[in-house]
């Protein structure tokens, strides 16, 4: 057993090594995009925290509506949960000492296992494609992270996970880099000034399906 538990922490920290790299990669890329090209990148800052808050749809959509290129978007909101997933996988195999145990980082432990007890029942049904379906999907309470998190509750070895996750979750960037780019056109075709709405609109179908969820489930639970 000393030697799984061993076994399985090197694998974690090189999987965080990895997430590390990523991160350095991805930082001086968009750090550069922003000194080179100005307007609009230097405002990346905002689709970053959005990606962060809200997802991928709102961070692609307000990219389309300020001007950037699908490439960018590709690599800002792609790698963007590629990284965070990668860095954030070794809280998860941390066990009950150590890491999970620190203030913050313990936290965004204990949440992680929270989102996945959530949705780790519905999902176990459907195995592997409902995991990846999972992240697929551009909803709140889903997604890379929260995939990630059902994925190891699952039992799936660490780079199982890690394809299903990652493969899932750029399968996902690219189905919306090619939906938003025809949303755009549409747009454009129609009134153009209607684009500066289109970040808000999407936040707005995001959250009515959220809370119309929440309802939903409340609604079914018996008494």
């Amino acid at each position: 057993m000393g030697g799984l538990l061993l076994g399985s922490s090197s694998i974690a920290a090189r999987v965080g090594f990895a997430g590390a790299a990523c991160l350095v990669l991805w930082t001086a890329g968009v750090l550069l995009a922003a000194w080179l090209w100005p307007e609009p990148y230097a405002g990346v800052w905002a689709l970053v925290l959005e990606m962060a808050f809200t997802g991928r749809a709102v961070n692609i959509a307000h990219g389309y509506a300020d001007g950037y290129s699908p490439y960018f978007l590709l690599f800002q909101c792609g790698l963007q949960d590629v990284w965070l997933v990668l860095l954030m996988y070794p809280l998860l195999v941390a066990g009950d000492a150590g890491i999970g145990q620190l203030p913050v980082l313990g936290g965004i432990r204990r949440s992680m296992e929270s989102a996945a007890t959530t949705h780790q029942d519905r999902i176990a049904r459907w195995g592997v494609p409902g995991l990846a379906f999972m992240v697929f999907v551009p909803f709140w309470s889903t997604g890379a992270l929260v995939g990630t998190a059902i994925g190891h509750a699952l039992g799936l070895g660490a780079l199982r996970l890690m394809a299903v996750v990652i493969g899932a979750h750029l399968a996902s960037v690219l189905v919306l880099l090619w939906l938003f780019d025809h949303v755009v056109s549409w747009t454009e075709a129609l009134n153009g000034s209607w684009l500066r709405f289109l970040p808000w609109m999407v936040l707005a179908l995001l959250a009515t399906v959220h809370f119309a969820g929440k309802l939903y489930a409340r609604w079914r639970l018996p008494g």
